[in-house]
């Protein structure tokens, strides 16, 4: 892949939750790296292909969200968003929308859809009326929460189907449950530190910086929560990994200077970052981390793949991003998986053209012919 390596870790299975339908729901922490880190790959002969590290074969991976709906926020995040265009995921506890303004209304939330954003779980009652680790009377424990605010979500949002989950109070820890949000969800975030390194994600507790961030972005220690260039440092810690930060209330000048020096640093790299929704940039890489690319034909006029991968096919089905080197004198390509077309674009390395293909493993083969 964009790490130099085609091949699935076939082997891997501890701590995945095996799919109902087929394969797998998600990842967690590996024993080991999966795959060495790289700088970007440029495959050396025509035919050569492999599966790029992000989107777009992007250096890193960049994701924002907010966390605890803060409703009132929403149409300046919906201004900001728009300036700098970032789509983010919003996390929302559901107990109280249509209830109280700080929830929001569901209407609001739809309009957040529209707009390109997404909307993800943070539990139904994110540990209102709990005394400690005491729960309220009538509590009906963590699976509930996990399950019904999927059901709550989905029923305010017809059509919307949620993914992925937030831990009230951030870390996976006390009455959080990883295992079982893994019964439930694809991928979770948690909390501190970030970035996450590319190779050793656990998709069921993904670090994330928690702000805003009124702090220059580089000039501080690994922990430090604002330190997002760790993902473009070759070499780094975390070089060409995936950083995601969030926010809650935003009120005051300060606090939203702080989101706007965040989307600032963004917008400097943008060349070098996919900016994705986080179940997005969770589901490309767990289909990326378990899977594996075979060239099955590559005569000069006709270069063909297979892309599989390991993961359930109900809800992993996002395009990876598969770079393909073309014969010297393909100056346009077509791209058809099965029988559908999918995206296709060649871009230039040192006078070679390379293809870059938006494959969906398990979904067929894919041949790439030259259009002139």
């Amino acid at each position: 892949m964009g790490t130099g390596v085609v091949k699935a870790l076939a082997e891997e299975k501890t701590g995945a939750a095996p799919g109902k339908a087929h394969g797998l729901m998600n990842l967690r922490k590996p024993d080991k790296p999966r795959f060495p880190v790289t700088d970007i790959v440029w495959p050396a002969r025509p035919g050569e292909a492999d599966i790029c590290l992000w989107e777009d074969d992007k250096l890193a991976a960049f994701s924002y969200g907010a966390d605890d709906n803060c409703a009132p926020n929403v149409p300046w995040w919906l201004e900001q968003t728009k300036i700098y265009n970032i789509h983010m995921t919003w996390f929302l506890v559901t107990e109280n929308v249509n209830v109280d303004a700080m929830a929001g209304s569901w209407k609001l939330w739809q309009r957040a859809l529209e707009a390109g954003h997404s909307i993800e779980s943070h539990t139904v009652k994110h540990w209102s009326g709990f005394k400690g680790d005491t729960a309220p009377a009538g509590w009906k424990g963590m699976d509930w929460e996990y399950s019904e605010s999927i059901k709550q979500i989905e029923a305010g949002l017809p059509g919307h189907k949620v993914r992925c989950l937030a831990y009230a109070g951030g870390a996976p820890q006390k009455r959080n449950d990883p295992n079982l949000a893994a019964k439930y969800y694809l991928a979770a975030r948690g909390g501190y530190p970030a970035p996450n390194a590319a190779n050793d994600i656990d998709y069921m507790n993904v670090q994330a910086s928690g702000g805003p961030y009124t702090q220059p972005l580089g000039e501080n220690p690994k922990i430090d929560f604002s330190n997002f260039n760790h993902v473009l440092i070759p070499h780094d810690w975390a070089y060409r990994g995936w950083v995601f930060g969030f926010s809650h209330w935003v009120g005051n000048p300060d606090q939203k200077k702080g989101v706007v020096v965040t989307f600032d640093w963004y917008k400097e790299h943008a060349e070098q970052l996919w900016c994705g929704l986080f179940c997005d940039v969770a589901r490309y890489g767990q289909e990326r981390d378990t899977a594996q690319l075979v060239v099955d034909e590559n005569n000069g006029s006709r270069i063909a793949f297979t892309l599989t991968d390991q993961m359930d096919d109900r809800f992993y089905d996002y395009p990876l991003t598969i770079k393909v080197r073309l014969p010297a004198m393909w100056k346009g390509v077509k791209a058809v998986q099965q029988t559908k077309e999918v995206p296709a674009r060649i871009v230039e390395k040192d006078g070679g053209p390379f293809a870059l293909v938006k494959a969906v493993p398990d979904r067929g083969q894919v041949v790439l012919t030259s259009t002139r």
